[in-house]
Parts: C-alpha cells; structure tokens; sequence
C-alpha cells in the first residue's frame, strides 16, 4: 500500500450521513471541478487550504472583479466541500475548483499564487501532535516560493497556543500580526467565517498573521 507523503494534518474527512442529493454533487459535479494540471498551471491563483463550511470561498468568488480570476478551495472534510460545491453548481460560478484532499499534494504543481488563506486550522492543541499542524516551515516556505509580487498569505487562529507556533514558524519571513477582538475587525480584514464569529463569541481573540512577498 502507498504510504501517505505527509502526515495527516486534518481530523475526520466525513461527519453526518449525505442525503441522495449531496451524494450526486459528490458524485457527479465534483470531479467536474477538481482543479486538472492546466488549471494548476493559472497565473496569480487565489488559495484556500481548509475551507471548512465555505463562507470564506464563496465570499472571495463574490468579490473578485474579474471572473477569470482562478480560485482553488481545498477542503478534505467532504461535509463542508458538499456545500460549496451546492453554491457553486446552483449558482454557475465560474472558475473555482475544489480539491477534497491535501492540500500540501497541489502546491509542487500550482505554478503562482496570489493571495493564500489558512483560516482556523486544526490546531492539533497536544504536544505529541504538534507536527501535524499544517502550518509549518516547510509549507509555508513552498507557498512563499510560488507567490506573485505583492502576493500574500493569510492566516488565522483562535488558539494561543498555535499563535505562539505560527510566530516560530514565520520568524524567517518578514510578517504582520494583529490581535483582533471584534466581528468588524475581523470583517475588514476579510477573515470573518462563522469559526471566527464562534471564537469570538465565547471570548477568544483571533491572531492574524499576514506575509507579502514585497519588494
């Protein structure tokens, strides 16, 4: 058997039973839109590892000025891509692919990235699990190397603990981090998903860090 290449830095890929219906989007429109080596091969792609139930995707497919803009979603937890992939195929979205695996299996062949969100992560809060987080040098290095000028990864956590990691891991990189506190200040620094509004609500403030790849 094919050993994975990487250490699983995600939970349970499917929650709840689908009905008949999210079974045929499954079944039927995802492999439609799975991004193939040409779309991987886009200029200036927007990226988004771990979109969990989608808001945050669907808001960037909303936003972008120009259709032809490619936007890449990746998200292993089937429950959360069905939905996205629903919107996607009732609304006749163009151009954004979704990928239900690693993330980290993509970034060799993705040829520029843009703007790259990592929203709420698995924080993977015990010790003895720590190197599965998927926010780690290595990664982060990659997705660095493939970004366009100006581009810029995003990142957000509620966890202080995997705050105090990100700083570690991103200490090499020249970064801005904020502490945001409300709903506002998280809409306007476009990281405002229901995980957020979660965090916030029972108190927790949300680190964002911010890496551009400036000249």
């Amino acid at each position: 058997m094919e050993q994975n290449k990487y250490l699983r830095s995600f939970g349970r890929t499917k929650g709840h039973k689908l009905s008949q219906n999210q079974e045929q989007i499954i079944d039927e429109f995802l492999p439609k839109i799975r991004p193939s080596q040409d779309i991987l091969k886009a200029k200036n792609i927007w990226l988004e590892i771990g979109f969990g139930a989608g808001e945050h995707i669907i808001q960037l497919a909303n936003e972008r000025v120009d259709t032809k803009q490619v936007i890449i979603g990746c998200e292993p937890y089937i429950n959360g891509a069905v939905k996205v992939l629903k919107y996607i195929e009732e609304n006749k979205i163009e151009n954004v692919f979704v990928f239900d695996g690693d993330a980290r299996d993509l970034l060799d062949d993705i040829e520029s990235i843009e703007k790259c969100y990592i929203l709420f992560p698995d924080p993977w809060p015990k010790k003895r699990h720590h190197k599965r987080r998927i926010v780690n040098f290595n990664t982060i290095e990659i997705i660095f190397s493939k970004l366009t000028d100006n581009g810029m990864i995003t990142i957000a956590t509620d966890h202080l603990g995997y705050s105090e990691w990100i700083k570690e891991v991103l200490a090499p990189f020249k970064y801005d981090h904020s502490e945001l506190k409300t709903s506002e200040e998280c809409r306007s620094n476009g990281i405002l998903t229901r995980y957020c509004k979660k965090a916030l609500n029972v108190g927790s403030s949300i680190n964002r860090f911010q890496i551009c790849q400036c000249h």
